[in-house]
């Protein structure tokens, strides 16, 4: 299994390739093999891309984890979404969700062989969207 913190991602060449500051905002479902990285800042979507086809999921740390159990931003924190699984296959048409978590706070884990993000600038007009 594959662990990739979120400063740097490695390309199948063994290039690392830095990752853009700004906010994840959503992952989007091309087609089988692929997904689409959003960030708010950089208006400019990334695209991983995931082989075989198989799941991958984004681990999102707690970086309130050493307050109170009742602290308020803590619990607006755990509130919204702390992990989540996207299988990339096709018995699911659409996979797209909202992250309120920024790329550098998440964990990029997979059972794949490799993984390659690239910036899209063809795409950029499908953020003009939302």
């Amino acid at each position: 299994m594959y662990n990739f913190v979120g400063t740097s991602i490695y390309k199948v060449d063994g290039k690392r390739v830095p990752i853009p500051p700004g906010f994840l905002r959503e992952i989007r479902r091309i087609n089988g093999k692929e997904a689409e990285l959003y960030l708010i800042e950089k208006q400019d979507p990334w695209r991983l891309e995931c082989y075989p086809r198989e799941s991958f999921e984004l681990l999102f740390l707690d970086r309130f984890l050493e307050r109170p159990d009742d602290d308020p931003e803590r619990l607006e924190f755990l509130s919204q979404v702390r992990q989540v699984k996207i299988k990339l296959d096709s018995k699911r048409p659409q996979s797209k969700i909202t992250l309120p978590i920024s790329l550098e706070e998440a964990v990029i884990l997979g059972n794949c062989h490799s993984f390659i993000i690239t910036s899209q600038e063809g795409y950029k007009r499908l953020l003009k969207k939302y």
